[in-house]
């Protein structure tokens, strides 16, 4: 317990690392040489007129920068009573003049925090810097940290004006820091936030798409575990678009319009929330086949309709109504991650263990940006959903490699075995020791499975047989694992114990005995072929009163219900090792105290007597009615009595006989 436990905590441990290193990474902010700050009253004019770069409009609006708008947003003059109106995209110019005590010796810089969207910068008429680029070939500088080199001899004693000629266009924002400092701190401040906003956040999306194919192409060597595709798809939907952007940002020069990038990449932001909630109800089996449907169909109509948007306020309002959907999304993926908690399963702390990044980050900005107790100039929080999916990705390669290492340990033990078969075949007492091989194999007792009353007899027809079975207690319940190998003696002892090995292999799987029994026959064709195995297995749920039934080729699963009613179930499969494409269905039938459930190997009802008569599954069933009060060990010995008084001797037997009988409590 205690080893699985420390596993667990190995990559939350990691990544508390990685975000401790973040957040320290904002503690080294380089210090500038400030020489005035501009942030304050600006004045703001729409016109895209040339002469503004040098001279200060006479009918601007005051406006306070920094600042954020809505569009369409109408200012007004508080002295004037002049109005302007500011459509949803256009151009305006924004202006300041401000007074130097003396013309300055070295080159200076001017420093935004971000505009939105494309701007072009001049000090005293001179042009000094663009970010982003202007219609027709529009491009945004979204997340850009400017950085415009003043050179030495533009700025004077006394007034000086800088002027921004801004192209917005359905977003229009100017963030802090707005100063005047000198160009050599300001260039370390620069390189240092560009670092933290573009090129980290880049190489991290870069990690993700990698991420994304490595889970993609796990799902296509493992198309049972369709978690690992959607989990791939999830880190596809965030990377892939933010990679975009950071492209676009980098080179802004590539031959398509920014609104092209914007209608490319908001559609893999709309899947992402439906991705990471099947992802997660995958993970722990808790989804069905109608919600897939839906949880795509969302996204797939949403972007639809994005797709079909001209402008790029349309294509935002439609990301912004995908934002309302997916609060909808996150808030089904916490009720399925409480479910799990509530009943006790580690799967359960997987998300909310991967929101403490954000919740961290978050209260870093908070502390940052709301009450200025933290200096910096980087926003944290967006690293937050990276740091949820490294945690996800990082607890299901744990999950990976685990099984990994504990099948490669379990291939060396089947190897083993076969080698000691090999040697024990040429012993005097070669009998007597395959089985005590068996029964090592065999569970030595029989679990105490609270809620559940377990009761076995195993018989084989020689001193070593072809059954075999197996008794897995989960945390809400137990699976059982019956086979029965054609054959008796040695070689069908070996088979049933290499049979058993492979279903410890694959115990993972065992809440769905369907996908059990497929995972078995696809590794029994490749690794035992002209192998011929029937079995049935049980996965029973004892918080939730259910049990989920599969057989391959076995007689039926018989459910004695406490009313007295006796029930035959025959799920849909063929035996193992027969084709590798077969199919198991898995049946699911509620439970209730008082229940009986019975699986059994053929050498019962395929018993004959002195005249050839079967003993049979209704002879079977007559029993099982008439022991309806008895405990399973009465039950079986019951039945196991008659058995023997049917054939005439134990040493009439011509097959293995194995029964297992669970009850309800």
């Amino acid at each position: 317990m205690f080893s699985t436990t420390m596993r667990f905590m190995k990559p939350i441990v990691t990544i508390i690392i990685m975000l401790c290193a973040v957040i320290a990474l904002t503690g080294c902010t380089p210090s500038v040489d400030m020489v005035q700050s501009l942030e304050g009253t600006w004045q703001l004019t729409t016109t895209d007129k040339a002469e503004y770069s040098h001279t200060l409009s006479a009918d601007g609006i005051p406006i306070t920068l920094p600042f954020v708008i809505n569009l369409p947003h109408t200012l007004k003059n508080p002295k004037t009573g002049y109005t302007i109106t500011l459509a949803e995209k256009g151009y305006v110019w924004i202006q300041k003049e401000f007074v130097l005590d003396a013309a300055p010796m070295q080159e200076m810089a001017l420093q935004f925090g971000e505009i939105m969207n494309a701007d072009r910068a001049f000090c005293n008429g001179v042009f000094i810097g663009t970010s982003g680029r202007f219609p027709p070939h529009f491009k945004s500088a979204w997340n850009q940290f400017r950085h415009y080199t003043i050179p030495a001899g533009i700025l004077h004693k006394g007034k000086n004006l800088v002027s921004i000629k801004i192209y917005y266009d359905a977003e229009f924002w100017i963030n802090a820091p707005v100063r005047l400092v000198t160009d050599s701190s300001g260039k370390v401040a620069f390189d240092y936030i560009n670092f933290m906003r573009i090129h980290l956040m880049q190489a991290m999306f870069f990690i993700m798409l990698t991420l994304a194919i490595f889970f993609i192409v796990m799902f296509y060597y493992q198309r049972d575990s369709v978690e690992y595709l959607f989990f791939g798809l999830a880190c596809l939907s965030v990377a892939f678009p933010q990679l975009l952007h950071f492209i676009e940002n980098l080179y802004p020069d590539l031959p398509y319009p920014s609104n092209t990038v914007l209608k490319v990449s908001q559609p893999g932001l709309l899947f992402f929330p439906a991705f990471l909630n099947l992802f997660y109800r995958y993970h722990v089996g808790r989804n069905k086949p109608w919600i897939t449907s839906i949880y795509l169909l969302i996204p797939i109509v949403l972007t639809v309709v994005l797709v079909s948007q001209n402008t790029r306020s349309s294509i935002l309002f439609i990301r912004n109504i995908s934002i309302v959907v997916s609060v909808l999304f996150m808030i089904d993926i916490f009720v399925t991650s409480g479910l799990q908690l509530m009943q006790r399963k580690k799967a359960g702390l997987l998300i909310f263990f991967g929101i403490v990044p954000m919740v961290l980050l978050g209260l870093h900005d908070v502390l940052a940006f709301g009450f200025k107790v933290i200096p910096s100039d980087v926003v944290l929080y967006v690293y937050g959903l990276p740091f949820l999916l490294f945690i996800i990705a990082i607890y299901l390669v744990n999950i990976f490699v685990t099984a990994l290492r504990q099948s490669k340990e379990l291939n060396i033990q089947l190897q083993q075995l076969l080698q000691d078969a090999k040697k024990l075949a040429y012993l005097e007492k070669e009998l007597d020791i395959a089985r005590t091989i068996q029964n090592q194999l065999l569970p030595s007792v029989i679990p105490r499975v609270k809620g559940m009353d377990i009761a076995i007899r195993f018989q084989p027809a020689l001193r070593i047989g072809g059954d075999i079975y197996n008794i897995f207690q989960l945390k809400d319940g137990v699976v059982i694992f019956l086979a029965d190998v054609v054959g008796h003696g040695i070689p069908a002892a070996m088979i049933a114990s290499m049979v058993n090995v492979l279903f410890k292999m694959f115990q993972m799987l065992s809440v769905d005995p369907g996908l059990l029994l497929r995972s078995l026959n696809i590794n029994i064709c490749n690794m035992l072929p002209q192998t011929f195995v029937t079995a049935a297995c049980l996965y029973i749920n004892r918080y939730e009163k259910f049990v989920r039934i599969a057989r391959a080729g076995h007689p039926s699963i018989i459910i004695q219900k406490a009313e007295g009613n006796v029930i035959e179930y025959m799920p849909q499969g063929k035996a193992l090792g027969l084709k590798t494409d077969n199919k198991y269905e898995t049946l699911n039938h509620p439970v209730s105290s008082g229940d009986k459930v019975l699986i059994y190997t053929d050498g019962i009802v395929e018993a004959i007597d002195i005249h050839k008569n079967m003993f049979g599954t209704e002879r079977l069933i007559q029993i099982i009615k008439r022991t309806q009060e008895a405990s399973c060990a009465e039950s079986i010995d019951t039945i196991y009595s008659e058995l023997i008084r049917f054939v005439g001797d134990a040493s009439e037997l011509e097959d293995d006989v194995t029964l297992i009988m669970i009850r309800i409590e």
